[in-house]
């Protein structure tokens, strides 16, 4: 098994885990021990968060998530459509919508 990506996870997940770790290297974290010396994950807690908010970022941009958001809305897309073309969990999709206020945008513009 590698240590940036587990080819056993599902495609999503695959694109998950390597966003993620290209944003460690986008924001130069530098690497830290994956275990303790008790052999629990060691992780520093405010660098993870950073990763998780820049990898789907990285996966799914403004413009693609109020692209989604307006598809949706009309009919044309459904965010499994969406996940299934793009090959990101709904999950991720879900949440760059949320964060770029897609809905709120969506509404105003209308």
């Amino acid at each position: 098994m590698d240590p940036i990506n587990n080819d056993c996870h599902p495609d999503k997940r695959q694109a998950s885990n390597i966003a993620h770790e290209l944003a460690h290297i986008l924001m130069r974290h530098h690497p830290t021990a994956l275990f303790d010396a008790d052999g629990n994950r060691d992780f520093i807690r405010a660098i993870e968060d950073e990763a998780e908010w820049l990898g789907p970022a990285l996966l799914v941009s403004e413009e693609a998530a109020l692209f989604a958001y307006r598809q949706i809305q009309l009919g044309t897309e459904t965010v499994q459509t969406l996940s299934d073309k793009w090959t990101i969990s709904v999950d991720v999709i879900n949440m760059r919508m949320n964060v770029v206020g897609a809905k709120r945008r969506f509404r105003r513009a209308a």
